[in-house]
């Protein structure tokens, strides 16, 4: 930038040409001078650009007294509002209407019989409905198959999975009484460690597959919880159409997961499920009012395929209407005596599950697979 020559310093220059020029020549450096001290101001001091926003001092606010400014929100169309109002009183009570059917494969389990128990072979069961309208749980299913190999030790291989689906209550229970929530997976660990600290069993093995359903806090929506360890499973059926369907865990070919005690001196393949088993299936979903669950042992799985079953429940659904108590009872048993005659079928034309599960394994296997039986139809009903 074009620096102001100084004062004192034109006074000099001006005197010395004054003593060796004529005036006139005086005259016209002035006049140059002028016009030059004029164009070096004027790049001095630029105009300014009137564009430019000027700058504003702002107000130094102290961290205490600083407040945020919410922008007003922007209208969406269709917008789901969420509101912070006080929770809505929940106007609906629940309850799980349900069929259970059961058959053991060879009849009456000789010297193994407990009349306080259900004769469902080495299967056990138990459908637990809350009556504590306070709390969040509407009621639990459960389905255990006891592992067969055990009964050859002499073991009455039902035990185990009764005393799990006992004990499964038990917890379902106090779980219902309280203002808490357990998963079934930590219902199945309670259950499991009840039988291992107070010696309810000697030895044994079971799958199991527990579900249970329970409200929000604050609206009526649903939510189906579960967890399956075996081959034991359900279908969550909506509408007529399978929505959800668990998945088998087998180490190899007929040979489920299973929570076990093994015999002295033996090795079994068991899980305890408590173990973070990425194959442990368990999940959350969302269910609605009119939602049936079937939940089953593999004695049915094995014999009868999902669209057979969806098939019978439509049917007793279309038949009596709105009766939902006689549609699970119905459907529970047409069930089982479907899957029944399939099972004692064998060999026989008609493919099976267990026939299409055993090909890919490359194993030679024709019609049904007799096995104990044991199924639970339920409806997620309002309660009246």
């Amino acid at each position: 930038m074009l620096e102001q020559p100084s004062s004192s310093f034109l006074t000099a220059c001006l005197l010395f040409v004054a003593a060796s020029l004529p005036a006139i020549i005086i005259y016209r450096l002035f006049l140059i001078y002028r016009k030059r001290m004029d164009e070096v101001c004027t790049t001095i001091i630029p105009e300014v650009n009137t564009i430019t926003t000027p700058y504003k001092s702002q107000k130094i606010i102290k961290k205490d007294e600083l407040e945020l400014q919410k922008p007003t929100p922007v209208p969406v169309k269709d917008e789901v509002k969420i509101t912070q109002e006080t929770p809505q009183t929940v106007s609906k009570s629940f309850k799980l209407s349900s069929g259970v059917r059961y058959v053991p494969k060879d009849g009456n389990r000789t010297g193994y019989n407990n009349p306080n128990r259900p004769n469902a072979g080495e299967d056990a069961f138990f459908v637990y409905n809350n009556n504590d309208v306070g709390s969040r749980l509407v009621g639990a299913l459960g389905v255990a198959d006891g592992v067969g190999g055990y009964g050859e030790l002499g073991v009455d291989a039902g035990l185990m999975a009764w005393q799990m689906m006992e004990n499964s209550v038990e917890n379902f229970k106090l779980v219902g009484s309280r203002e808490l929530y357990r998963t079934p997976r930590e219902i199945l660990h309670r259950s499991y460690e009840k039988i291992v600290n107070e010696k309810q069993v000697e030895c044994g093995g079971t799958t199991a597959c527990l579900v249970s359903i329970f409200k929000d806090a604050t609206t009526d929506n649903m939510f189906l919880n579960y967890s399956n360890l075996g081959d034991s499973g359900f279908l969550l059926v909506r509408n007529g159409e399978v929505v959800f369907r668990t998945v088998d865990q087998t180490h190899y070919f007929n040979a489920p997961y299973q929570l076990a005690i093994p015999p002295k001196g033996r090795v079994v393949l068991m899980n305890d499920p408590n173990e973070s088993d990425t194959l442990y299936e368990e999940d959350l979903i969302t269910v609605k009012e009119g939602d049936y669950i079937i939940l089953a042992t593999d004695g049915m799985w094995d014999n009868v395929f999902d669209e057979d079953v969806v098939e019978v429940l439509q049917k007793n659904i279309i038949q009596h209407g709105s009766d939902i108590e006689k549609i699970v009872d119905s459907t529970s048993e047409e069930l089982l005596s479907k899957t029944y005659a399939i099972s004692v079928n064998t060999p026989s034309p008609t493919l099976t599950p267990f026939q299409r599960y055993a090909q890919q394994f490359r194993r030679n296997w024709v019609g049904g697979k007799v096995d104990d039986i044991t199924l639970v139809v339920a409806c997620i009903s309002i309660k009246e």
